[in-house]
């Protein structure tokens, strides 16, 4: 040992190894990397990494298809809303259609929309031909129902007519 500014300094004499030392110590190490990974030489490692890389390109597309039937179910729950109100749209058109054709008088729209609706009916032309038979009040005044269909209309009594029915005078 020499001693350099008051401290002790080793000097050690570099270790040599043989070749074969040093192929021991790869296949020592290569022998713990494939015990380690559960296969028995470098085939088998080369197996396992060719299966690894196959899981990633399986895992990526996978991800991918995922991605795809997210974007189709988006696409298909905003078609479905679309088609929802459409589907509104028509009914209230239908509704509006048959209105129209049996000249039903706009200010009872709402009182026969609840109507039908307690019954459970859809208003189209045909369930109004059926509830006309039997109320054909709800007509506009004066306008010929189409042919199979009766209309009365509703006519106010006369001043002179209405009290004498109620007071049972004779003007």
């Amino acid at each position: 040992m020499e001693e350099n500014e008051g401290k002790n300094v080793e000097t050690s004499a570099t270790k040599t190894f043989t070749q074969e030392q040093v192929n021991n110590l790869i296949k020592e190490r290569l022998d713990r990397v494939y015990k380690r990974y559960g296969v028995e030489n470098r085939e088998g490692l080369d197996d396992l990494i060719s299966k690894a890389l196959s899981y990633e390109e399986m895992n990526e597309k996978f991800t991918d298809l995922e991605n795809q039937v997210t974007n189709f179910k988006a696409k298909q729950d905003e078609l479905q809303a679309k088609l929802d109100e459409t589907t509104l749209q028509n009914q209230d058109l239908t509704k509006k259609h048959a209105f129209m054709s049996k000249n039903i008088n706009p200010e009872l729209y709402n009182d026969i929309e609840m109507y039908f609706k307690g019954k459970g009916l859809d208003i189209n032309e045909t369930t109004l031909d059926e509830e006309l038979k039997t109320h054909s009040s709800w007509c506009k005044p004066g306008v010929i129902q189409p042919l199979g269909q009766e209309y009365t209309p509703i006519t106010q009594p006369d001043e002179k007519e209405l009290a004498s029915k109620i007071f049972g005078v004779e003007f």
